[in-house]
């Protein structure tokens, strides 16, 4: 059976157990002082998604311990790692948070980003905007390379060309 045979049954399997299996007992999911929009939709556990780039080869995988899918299009996934190949470096970055939506993965605490370049980053939230391919880091963080490391408050990496921009940084060079 073809892949994306397979997670379109698990996708119909798990939309007619939302919509047609209603909870017995317990809360009552259409209170009025319940808003809707935060409880999940659907919940993945320990997955992975595939992200199918040009010429039909795998870009991108995001895999997590536990995803939950809202009724607003957005997801919230815990323990979340991300693999990204280009034609010049693969990149991994883990979090224990990230909360997506059709434009930006933000990933919040214990942020490590690692290149095969042998260059990383340690930070505590990590934004990466889908349409332009930009990663910002708004905050703190510790960027380490081959025996230097420089910590600075603002970083900005544009994953296509590999390009590393850094702002207010203190540089340790061993």
């Amino acid at each position: 059976m073809p892949l994306h045979l397979f997670i379109s049954l698990v996708f119909l399997l798990n939309f007619i157990i939302l919509f047609f299996i209603r909870p017995i007992g317990g809360e009552n999911f259409n209170s009025t002082d319940m808003n809707q929009s935060q409880i999940p939709q659907i919940i993945f556990k320990d997955f992975t998604l595939f992200d199918i780039g040009k010429n039909n080869i795998v870009g991108t995988t995001l895999s997590g311990e536990r995803g939950e899918g809202f009724r607003d299009g957005s997801y919230r996934i815990r323990n979340v790692e991300i693999k990204y190949q280009n034609s010049e470096f693969i990149e991994n970055i883990v979090g224990k948070y990230a909360y997506y939506n059709s434009h930006n993965i933000e990933i919040q605490d214990n942020v490590f980003y690692k290149r095969s370049d042998n260059r990383s980053i340690k930070t505590d939230k990590l934004s990466y905007n889908i349409e332009n391919g930009y990663v910002f880091i708004p905050n703190n963080f510790i960027f380490q390379k081959d025996g230097f490391s420089i910590k600075g408050n603002h970083l900005v990496i544009d994953r296509d060309k590999g390009k590393i921009s850094a702002f207010k940084i203190d540089a340790i060079l061993k």
